[in-house]
């Protein structure tokens, strides 16, 4: 298992290569100033809380245009970002003034800042480069832990040590992931690798003064920064985006595009084969395999090619081929290669989002669902009917005495699926409750009345299950319908955001937080979560994940409990059908299963107490790991499963031991 602080660094080495924008130069999404205000003023007509620009939104967007360029804080100095980070009243003032007239100045400086930090950057990793690849041929090469700082650093020399030491990280992480060793040779594409990766992502903020083009490209580049700073200082969850990083979106959230079904990486060794997605075109092909190298697409050599630009030659039409030069990684034969053609087809992900199985129990079977996103797509892909599908072939293989829905690593998605996966569970019922900025209460409903399971149910949750994960498990330990096992709190997401990006040929695209959600009782998941009934840790039990560790989360609310639903947001007309047809099937709340915790969480805790790899395991995530003593592979045994099983069946052996109770007295 790795370090916390490693992979924390890991995520930000990443990011730093990742992170924001895409082409931004396309004459298609050239901003403008004026388009700052403009575009800022539509996300404030909708926003929950703030409705026109500032101090306070000022000062978080001075923050947000540096942190988004920086945020390693490895380009700029603590002189460089003081005015901007505790700017002054008159400054603050004078922005706002100026953003009224569509006058981007303070942005405008923060921009040649940093321009001028690209420049600086790249004649120190000459330098720095020189130094490195004489410690590394020299056998001196030493590298220590990552500082990971909050705080900028104080001098130029400070600044060139932590870029140094940027460097020396990115190799030696290169280094532990090479599958067979790194050759003096290999250390040279390293460097040119870590040197074209660190461009890349300069270039999304640096405008090169030879280009053509240039004071267009530069007005667009700041105001496009400009306004992805201003949409964050909203909420953590207002966001601005180009038109690729929008098509990017749409496919993240249809969970279908269409391509050849292979998940890369990127190294020093060129574009490598991460996955290739089970059911897809790659693997019909049968030539393509994890581990492997491609050299070319279509005859495009794709050395001088990024990340983004490969992955456009995957996609295409459908049916229509592509072929791929392949060199086959292995330690005998590393110069193999061979031409590979596919068909493109539809790629759909939902096959990786759920995935279901069942053991035997007394009397029957439990059902376990994994569900790691809540989605629909075009082709009537969806959550809702995927986990029932699921319910029902349980009940093909026996008796379904229980059912484990696994939302551990389910960070939301579409809320209708939300409500229709709660819906398989209740019969009618509010599930959600959506409160806007004008106060107005609109209630997501399940109408159909009919349950697919009703009996044991637990869900099993970590400080990673948010959002539309947070709504299902809130509504159904709100009606008494379920159990939560897993982490003290979800991650503690309960906003609603309104977003441009699948209307097609939309002017702009954004998200921007509309306003709050509840579950039926009335409470609100923002900031506080769905608290678990029995503790059952996961790996990120410790880990500092959730809003409240975000920058500058909305506030949290309440309002009143709709189990008894008064259909308040209805016309009179739909009023009357509802009573007649909706009401008399109202989900009841039952206390049957919460009427089971003291013994469901003392048994628990008594088996984790005297489970050794449970113990182990809670060793490593505590950091109280010994020297020398074996870590527990959770690739191997999932603890958290294994032990919601058993709460499952605490929970029918205590329901039967109830029922022969209650018969005994009739």
């Amino acid at each position: 298992m790795l370090h916390s602080k490693f992979k924390r660094l890991l995520f930000l080495l990443a990011f730093f290569f990742v992170a924001t924008s895409s082409t931004l130069w396309s004459v298609q999404s050239t901003l403008s100033k004026s388009d700052v205000k403009s575009v800022m003023q539509d996300l404030l007509v909708y926003h929950v809380e703030f409705k026109e620009m500032n101090p306070e939104l000022i000062k978080r967007s001075f923050y947000f245009y540096i942190e988004q360029f920086d945020i390693l804080k490895a380009f700029l100095t603590e002189k460089e970002v003081a005015s901007f980070l505790n700017p002054s009243s008159k400054m603050v003032q004078d922005a706002i003034d100026r953003y009224n007239k569509n006058d981007l100045y303070y942005f405008e400086e923060l921009q040649s800042l940093v321009q001028n930090a690209v420049i600086r950057a790249r004649r120190n990793r000459a330098l720095i480069r020189a130094e490195v690849e004489k410690n590394l041929m020299s056998a001196q090469s030493n590298v220590g832990e990552y500082e990971l700082t909050t705080s900028y650093p104080k001098t130029e020399s400070a600044l060139v040590r932590r870029q140094k030491q940027h460097m020396e990280r990115f190799i030696h992480i290169q280094e532990k992931a090479s599958p067979y060793g790194i050759s003096k040779q290999d250390y040279k594409r390293i460097f040119d690798y870590y040197e074209s990766r660190m461009q890349e992502y300069e270039n999304m903020h640096f405008i090169d003064p030879s280009a053509g083009n240039f004071h267009e490209n530069l007005e667009h580049g700041c105001s496009l920064h400009t306004l992805k700073a201003m949409a964050r200082s909203l909420d953590p969850h207002s966001a601005f985006f180009s038109p690729d990083e929008a098509r990017g979106m749409q496919s993240s959230l249809s969970k279908n595009f269409c391509g050849v079904g292979l998940v890369l990486q990127r190294d020093f060794r060129g574009i490598i084969v991460r996955e290739v997605l089970k059911g897809g075109p790659a693997e019909r092909s049968g030539g393509v395999g994890t581990g492997d190298q491609i050299i070319s697409i279509d005859n495009h050599e794709l050395d001088s090619l990024n990340y983004k630009e490969v992955v456009k030659l995957l996609e295409g039409r459908e049916n229509s081929e592509v072929t791929l030069l392949i060199k086959k990684m292995s330690e005998n034969n590393l110069d193999e290669t061979e031409y590979v053609t596919i068909q493109r087809g539809k790629v759909g992900l939902s096959q990786k989002l759920i995935d279901s199985s069942y053991e035997k129990c007394d009397g029957g079977i439990i059902g376990k669902i994994t569900l790691n996103s809540f989605y629909n797509n075009q082709a009537g892909v969806s959550s809702a009917k995927d986990v029932k599908k699921a319910i029902e072939e349980f009940k093909q293989q026996g008796e379904l005495k229980g059912v484990i829905l696994d939302l551990r690593e389910n960070t939301g998605g579409f809320l209708i699926e939300a409500v229709e996966v709660a819906g398989l569970f209740i019969t009618n019922g509010v599930v959600v409750v959506a409160k806007f900025a004008d106060g107005k209460q609109h209630y997501l409903r399940n109408l159909d009345g009919k349950v697919s399971f009703d009996g044991p149910l637990v869900l099993l949750t970590s400080r990673l299950s948010a959002s539309s994960s947070e709504i299902v498990a809130g509504t159904l330990q709100d009606y008494g319908k379920a159990l939560i096992v897993g982490d003290p709190s979800t991650f503690r997401k309960g906003s609603i955001q309104y977003q441009t990006l699948t209307i097609p040929k939309a002017k702009h695209y954004f998200k921007v937080t509309i306003g709050r959600y509840y579950t039926v009782s009335g409470k609100s998941t923002q900031l506080e979560g769905v608290k678990a009934d029995v503790l059952v840790p996961s790996h990120y039990y410790k880990e500092k994940i959730g809003e409240q560790y975000l920058t500058y989360p909305i506030s949290k609310d309440s309002i009143e409990p709709a189990f008894d639903d008064k259909l308040a947001d209805l016309d009179p007309k739909a009023k009357d059908i509802f009573t007649r047809f909706y009401l008399p099937s109202l989900q009841k709340r039952t206390d049957k299963w919460r009427s089971m915790l003291p013994e469901l969480t003392k048994n628990s805790a008594r088996r984790i107490s005297k489970n050794p790899d449970y113990q182990t395991f809670l060793r490593q995530i505590n950091g109280e790991f010994k020297p020398g003593e074996t870590e527990f592979d959770e690739s191997k045994v999932d603890l958290q499963m294994e032990e919601a099983v058993h709460i499952l069946n605490d929970m029918m052996r205590l329901e039967n031991k109830s029922e022969k109770k209650l018969a005994a007295h009739r």
